[in-house]
């Protein structure tokens, strides 16, 4: 015996998902609906999980989500957003207006103060990746000058000094 023997779909809620399966446009979402519909026609648990590409586990608790929420059940609930984070964006948009101040007086921003800034705010200690992705997610990006060029040649440069420093 299983816990769906009983369960039957009427013909209101067969409409419905009939109406349903037209208008849908996740194809995820189809299928979940068109196992309930196929259960609604009498079909046996192991053809639906063939014709959906399902496995039989699946679509049991597909048809235990409908028989607890309904319709609304079947659809697939958009995943995303912030589910970890040490501050929320309005405290993070507070800690970093103490740092704006510094920037446009013209001095240069470390990471090292807005990292303590952030520690003391979370009350705990944080990596300091924390404290770059905050910047870099409220649109603050790396300005520093190389302190010489990557592909200098030190001897060209000590000629030039040498050979331009006597000429007046």
């Amino acid at each position: 015996m299983g816990i769906h023997k009983n369960k039957k779909i009427n013909e209101t809620e067969m409409e419905n998902l009939s109406q349903l399966i037209h208008t849908i446009e996740e194809a995820s979402d189809l299928k979940r609906i068109q196992c309930v519909y196929l259960r609604g026609l009498g079909l046996p648990v192991k053809m639906i999980a063939q014709v959906t590409q399902h496995s039989v586990g699946h679509v049991k608790r597909i048809w235990t989500l409908y028989f607890k929420e309904g319709i609304e059940g079947l659809k697939i609930k958009p995943r995303g957003g912030r589910r970890h984070f040490n501050l929320t964006e309005e405290e993070e948009t507070d800690l970093l207006a103490n740092y704006t101040t510094t920037g446009e007086s013209g001095t240069m921003l470390e990471i090292g103060p807005l990292y303590k800034g952030l520690c003391e705010k979370v009350g705990r200690k944080v990596g300091v990746v924390s404290a770059y992705r905050l910047a870099k997610r409220h649109g603050w990006r790396k300005v520093a000058p190389r302190p010489e060029h990557p592909g200098r040649n030190p001897k060209a440069a000590q000629y030039f000094k040498v050979f331009f420093s006597k000429t007046d």
